[in-house]
């Protein structure tokens, strides 16, 4: 269901694609490598008129990524495809900007504070959240909000799963929430 006039940038955490390829991203067998450089890179298209709808990231393992663009991350399924967060790391995901975004079909795995949505709209669909929670600010007027969609979140041990701001707004379908 992506827009027919959109691009999408693939994304493999075993490709060794250079950024001097000039099919960089654009194929299974020329993707790039990271969620970080696949995020830079669609955000240097947009801003030269490309229209970017989308991450299509295969199975793997992948760092924390932040979400400027406003486009979806698509993981291949959330058993496989997994963004790890090392203690280092403040969050494992944001999603921040005009845009909005989503994540779909990924795990969210590791010791960080976890999933930051700031002053935009952004969807989870499919993804489990394990030792991650959520967390919305509002520090703008701006409509902010999370939409968290056949997903779980789990093993936060007397902690809070979700926290949204004054302003902002939760909407969650078919999710779980266990071992909080």
């Amino acid at each position: 269901d992506l827009p027919l006039d959109s691009w999408v940038i693939f994304v493999d955490d075993d490709s060794n694609t250079t950024a001097s390829n000039p099919n960089l991203g654009m194929y299974i067998e020329t993707a790039v490598p990271t969620l970080e450089a696949a995020m830079e890179f669609a955000l240097f298209n947009i801003d030269n008129g490309v229209n970017v709808s989308a991450l299509i990231v295969a199975k793997g393992n992948y760092a924390p990524v932040v979400n400027t663009a406003g486009i979806r991350i698509i993981g291949t399924c959330a058993e496989e495809t997994k963004i790890i967060a090392a203690p280092n790391h403040e969050r494992a995901l944001v999603f921040a900007g005009p845009g909005g975004g989503s994540l779909e079909h990924f795990s969210v795995v590791g010791a960080t504070k976890g999933v930051l949505i700031q002053d935009t709209q952004a969807t989870l669909r499919d993804v489990v959240l394990t030792q991650q929670f959520v967390e919305t600010q509002a520090l703008d007027d701006t409509d902010t909000s999370i939409t968290i969609e056949d997903s779980v979140i789990e093993n936060l041990t007397g902690a809070i799963a979700v926290t949204v701001a004054d302003s902002a707004s939760l909407i969650m379908r078919r999710s779980i929430l266990r071992d909080i």
